[in-house]
């Protein structure tokens, strides 16, 4: 059952990247490089830890989506958002102290933790893009995942702190994000309408006065 379950969310991995690629490539989606590499070394790092303990069908997850990360890491470098702020930088700085952490640290309930809280960090220069860009995002790809770290869910024979906590996270987050980019794209529409239409109108007097 759980091989089946595996083989299910690594062909749910491969679609939602894949789409997730294919929208870069054609320029409507740009994603933030510093995301994409957060998540590449978050995934590597999970990969490696699931294959010193064991790991089966759930690690080919992980490897696919490490791969891929970094793939999206490299095509954002070319065709990802330019604008890079301070608070990206930040970002990026607390995940590498994070991830020394994490080499030097045996507690698996920490790891979790620490695990959760580099996919957030990661997470954040894209929820700040998204903020007035919204559009620059495919949000089934993260509708997609969350789907994927739900079939993780119920693939779980024991249910821990460990063992459960980051999939679950990872399913709330991915499909809270896929939710926001939606909403923000329907305000962030209307209010381009709005100024559009006040565009209009400020020419047309301009056009009478004339």
């Amino acid at each position: 059952m759980n091989e089946l379950i595996g083989l299910i969310s690594l062909a749910i991995a491969v679609i939602s990247y894949s789409l997730y690629i294919t929208h870069t490539l054609k320029g409507y989606t740009k994603p933030h490089a510093i995301t994409w590499l957060v998540w590449g070394l978050l995934n590597g790092s999970v990969f490696f830890e699931q294959l010193a303990g064991g790991a089966g069908p759930g690690a080919w997850v992980t490897a696919a989506a490490a791969v891929a990360n970094l793939f999206i890491f490299g095509l954002a470098l070319r065709l990802g958002e330019r604008t890079v702020t301070r608070f990206d930088w930040v970002c990026l700085a607390l995940v590498g102290v994070l991830l020394l952490t994490w080499a030097l640290i045996a507690d698996p309930v920490i790891v979790v933790f620490l695990a959760i809280t580099i996919f957030l960090l990661g997470l954040f220069p894209t929820l700040r893009k998204s903020a007035t860009q919204a559009h620059e995002e495919t949000a089934s790809t993260y509708a997609l995942n969350g789907f994927k770290f739900f079939l993780a869910l119920l693939a779980l024979n024991t249910i821990t702190v460990t063992t459960a906590l980051y999939p679950l996270v990872l399913f709330l987050v991915n499909c809270g994000f896929a939710l926001y980019l939606v909403v923000a794209r329907y305000y962030q529409g209307k209010a381009v309408i709005i100024e559009r239409k006040g565009t209009l109108r400020g020419r047309a007097k301009k056009t009478r006065r004339r």
